[in-house]
């Protein structure tokens, strides 16, 4: 079975579950002290497709997935999670760490320029466009106590504290913020 997605090269989500469960268990043995969560989202990337084709798209993807891995290391985790979200996973990282690596992210892709020929259009020469992205953290124990409460708290903080708070944010899991309001 495959744990690698074609596209981009990277992990895909079925090699982020196993080893998320393997880390569980060692989390539950005292092995690590903490598992923290980076979910990634390309910012309006439905209207990237939409103005310039989804052969551009998956250009783009690729592109954003080399970016990625430049933030890889032997100590993190790094995955499609799916469509044009990501997730980086990090063990026994303090959360303003994980908030500074996501936040250098964020950065180096708003100033990267990604070229591409667009497959729609009048226009049919490279161009560059830039495109930038929402992060939203969570941390176990602190922020989740499963695996599944982890991966759902770092995506309640990218559309909350991230996209509804103007997109091109890095948003940090709060849970007072969270139990007021009705997020998914």
């Amino acid at each position: 079975k495959r744990e690698s997605c074609r596209l981009t090269s990277l992990h895909n989500y079925r090699y982020l579950t196993r080893k998320l469960e393997e880390a569980m268990l060692a989390f539950e043995n005292k092995e690590i002290q903490s598992i923290a969560a980076i979910m990634i989202d390309i910012d309006h990337f439905k209207k990237v497709n939409d103005t310039y084709g989804h052969e551009c798209g998956n250009h783009i993807l690729i592109e954003f997935a080399k970016v990625l891995k430049t933030f890889q290391s032997e100590e993190c985790i790094l995955a499609r999670y799916g469509g044009e979200e990501f997730t980086f996973v990090y063990f026994n990282r303090e959360i303003n760490e994980v908030e500074q690596i996501a936040e250098k992210i964020r950065r180096k892709v708003e100033q990267k320029p990604f070229k591409i020929i667009p497959a729609l259009g009048e226009i049919s020469e490279e161009i560059s466009i830039h495109i930038t992205i929402s992060a939203g953290i969570a941390v176990l124990p602190y922020d989740a106590a499963t695996i599944g409460d982890l991966l759902r708290n770092a995506d309640r903080a990218l559309y909350i504290e991230g996209k509804k708070a103007g997109r091109n944010r890095v948003g940090v899991y709060h849970e007072k913020s969270y139990n007021q309001c009705s997020c998914p």
